[in-house]
């Protein structure tokens, strides 16, 4: 067998450079550029705007060693881990960009050393609320009258009350995710929030064991089929819709409605994340 070790094309064109020409060369360059018109408004780039407050970066990605990379994810280890995944991704494209376009010869993220961190903030436990607790908000949520102009998010919150889905997913959800006659909700897509957080219909959910079939309990199911009854035509085809703004809901509007409800009901909750664990 022939063992004999052959350059790739990057091996013989890159070649001797040094640290100054892997900085400073017409890929670089080309790069910048494109940024910079982007930056300025010369150029749109749809894939770009998710990003745009993150590549205004001062390190050419050709200067970054890993000590570089190893102190910036440690430094984001402040942040949450939602915000640290967003992050490393942004992280990660950048290099697969500068691999394509042979601006780099080494992505520093594959590096066993050099992964996405985890956060050092303290998960808080999430209580479930009580029996009792469970009475007062589920009265107080159909009794609530909202003011003119605002919006009712009671169907959601018993949605996820009686079935245990995230907010982000029943927000998400499609007439033909539901199956009366199978008794399950197909849960296949979230509502996600991106690095400048603009909200957005994501398909896929947020752990990859989240794609499942959630039980379809009868008070569930009058629920959904109110849901369905009041549903309106939206270019998404959701089953909740933010019509007024033309957009998709976001689950920190939610929060706010459910914590709203809680202090009607003297019920002591951090977040409608709690509802999952009720």
């Amino acid at each position: 067998e022939d063992t004999t070790y052959c350059e790739t094309l990057n091996d013989i064109r890159f070649a001797g450079w040094t640290k100054k020409e892997w900085a400073d060369n017409e890929y670089i360059r080309a790069v910048r550029r494109y940024i910079d018109d982007y930056n300025s408004g010369k150029i749109k780039d749809e894939y770009l705007d998710e990003y745009k407050q993150y590549i205004q970066g001062k390190f050419a990605i050709a200067d970054i060693q890993p000590y570089h990379l190893e102190n910036f994810l440690h430094y984001i280890t402040k942040y949450a881990n939602n915000t640290i995944s967003k992050v490393y991704a942004m992280v990660k494209l950048a290099y697969n960009i500068a691999i394509e376009k042979e601006i780099v010869k080494v992505d520093l993220t594959k590096h066993r050393d050099l992964k996405c961190p985890k956060s050092d903030q303290n998960r808080k436990k999430v209580r479930g609320m009580t029996d009792e607790e469970q009475k007062r908000f589920v009265n107080t949520l159909n009794e609530h009258v909202t003011k003119y102009g605002g919006t009712s998010y009671r169907l959601q919150l018993l949605i996820e009350l009686y079935c245990g889905m995230r907010m982000g997913e029943i927000n998400a959800l499609k007439p033909e995710d539901i199956h009366f006659k199978k008794g399950f909700i197909h849960v296949q897509r979230t509502i996600s929030t991106g690095l400048n957080n603009r909200t957005f219909l994501k398909e896929g959910t947020k752990t990859a064991a989240g794609i499942r079939d959630v039980p379809i309990s009868k008070p569930l199911e009058g629920v959904l089929k109110q849901a369905l009854e009041e549903m309106q035509d939206n270019p998404d085809g959701l089953i909740f819709y933010d019509h007024r703004n033309g957009s998709v809901i976001p689950t920190t509007r939610v929060n706010s409605f459910f914590k709203t409800i809680c202090k009607k009901a003297n019920v002591k909750c951090s977040g409608q994340h709690s509802l999952r664990h009720t």
